[in-house]
């Protein structure tokens, strides 16, 4: 009973403000950075992490992406996670558990499509997904996670099957959760989500302002950082905007 291999899927690009991606720093510039969704391959069943934006973006961005449409710059038909899985002979039947990193627009919107998944949120993240703070409303749409699906709910870091381990890790969100995968080969890798949005943030100590706390956010990229370090691991951030030039998206593989 193990984890195989993992796929990195690319799910389109956002513009945004720099100064969005490190805490005080570069005001006024702007930078694109990719959406990321992974397929992890275990002895135990297909795991997915995050689902990317909503693919009814491509006909009604407005209704489908709300208040923060005017930041997509790139999402083509093949960006929607369907079609990525597809890419793979893989269908949302055949996944047996979701992860989300946590609900924002840009990271659940492909949710519904899952009903026979099983779907692993923290609870803290689904709470307070449904009723967020006032200051970061604008990027949680309830239409994106509020279906009749198979969540389940848990409190904390926990094991979804061998060799595969969700971390809890809040401060971009309160119920923020990154996974960690064991493989045969690759040994240890982390998907960060957006604990740790880019390497950047690592490399200077500074974590990013667009968050519910950067002091927990803090936090959280150190522990993901000791983990890495610890277990000789490699850690995949959430929103890099050199990604695609330093991990393989599909059709490579990790194992």
């Amino acid at each position: 009973m193990a984890a195989r291999e993992l796929f990195l899927f690319p799910g389109g690009t956002l513009e945004i403000e720099k100064s969005m991606m490190l805490y005080r720093l570069y005001f006024g510039e702007k930078e694109e950075i990719p959406i990321v969704m992974a397929l992890i391959k275990t002895d135990d069943g297909n795991i997915l992490f995050d689902t990317g934006m909503d693919p009814e973006g491509l006909t009604d961005p407005q209704r489908a992406w709300g208040p923060m449409a005017p930041s997509v710059i790139e999402f083509k038909e093949e960006d929607e996670i369907r079609r990525r899985l597809q890419q793979l002979n893989l269908a949302p039947g055949d996944i047996q558990y979701v992860v989300t990193s946590h609900l924002h627009w840009d990271h659940g919107g492909g949710l519904r499509f899952f009903k026979d998944s099983t779907i692993i949120t923290q609870k803290s993240e689904y709470r307070f997904a449904l009723y967020p703070d006032t200051f970061v409303a604008r990027i949680y749409n309830r239409r994106h996670f509020d279906h009749p699906l198979k969540y389940k709910l848990v409190e904390g870091d926990t094991q979804i099957v061998p060799g595969v381990h969700v971390i809890h890790t809040p401060g971009h969100t309160p119920g923020h959760q990154s996974l960690v995968v064991k493989l045969p080969e690759k040994g240890t890798v982390i998907l960060a989500g957006d604990a740790v949005f880019t390497l950047e943030n690592m490399e200077r100590d500074i974590p990013s302002p667009n968050a519910w706390s950067p002091a927990l956010a803090m936090n959280s990229m150190h522990r993901l950082r000791s983990l890495a370090q610890y277990g000789d691991g490699l850690l995949i951030p959430g929103h890099d905007p050199k990604l695609w030039n330093i991990f393989d998206p599909w059709p490579e593989s990790f194992k």
